[in-house]
């Protein structure tokens, strides 16, 4: 099976970092981080689609500073009007902007750091029916518990992206579930 991670800002784009460039910037990591990625077992069809993923997390976790270069884009990125240095604690813009026809690094920095991550859990094969804990159909009785979030955004990644924009997800916390629903008449 083919697959192909789509960078460019277009409304089928589907990632921000392609397999070559995340195994160059995954390099500069010390090893012990990205013994993960860097496995032989972890076959290149399985990286690109932890990319996309980390794509998808990213875009669906933060909201980012500045506007969107083109309104039929499918990712976020490129932007438009973002400080090169992002926004500071005082709200202070500064003139410079990153350029808006290109993803900039620390976003595929990110991206890429977020696949290896990924890569550590078992994101690709895991059912969502997995965390479920009850469910009754007879007048309606659902029960979940507290489990860890396996798409937790790392810190490393966080403390990468928080300066062009506003993390809405769950970091380093347990994912909230549904501990009970009960329908009686």
């Amino acid at each position: 099976m083919s697959l192909e991670i789509i960078t460019t800002p277009l409304e089928d784009a589907n990632g921000y970092v392609d397999l070559e460039e995340a195994n160059q910037i995954l390099a500069t990591l010390p090893d012990a981080q990205t013994r993960s990625w860097f496995n032989e077992s972890l076959n290149d069809l399985k990286k690109k689609k932890l990319l996309i993923t980390a794509t998808r997390i990213i875009d669906e976790n933060f909201t980012f500073i500045g506007r969107r270069s083109i309104n039929e884009q499918a990712l976020q990125w490129p932007r438009a009007y973002v400080p090169i240095d992002g926004i500071w604690p005082s709200g202070v813009y500064i003139a410079d902007y990153v350029r808006e026809d290109v993803v900039p690094s620390f976003i595929k920095v990110a991206t890429a750091d977020l696949a290896r991550h990924l890569a550590t859990t078992d994101i690709l094969e895991k059912d969502p029916i997995d965390d479920l804990e009850e469910v009754q159909v007879g007048k309606i009785r659902v029960k979940f518990n507290l489990g860890n979030n396996d798409t937790q955004i790392p810190p490393s990644v966080l403390s990468t992206l928080q300066k062009w924009g506003h993390y809405q997800g769950n970091v380093g916390k347990e994912e909230a579930k549904v501990t009970s629903i009960t329908l009686s008449r």
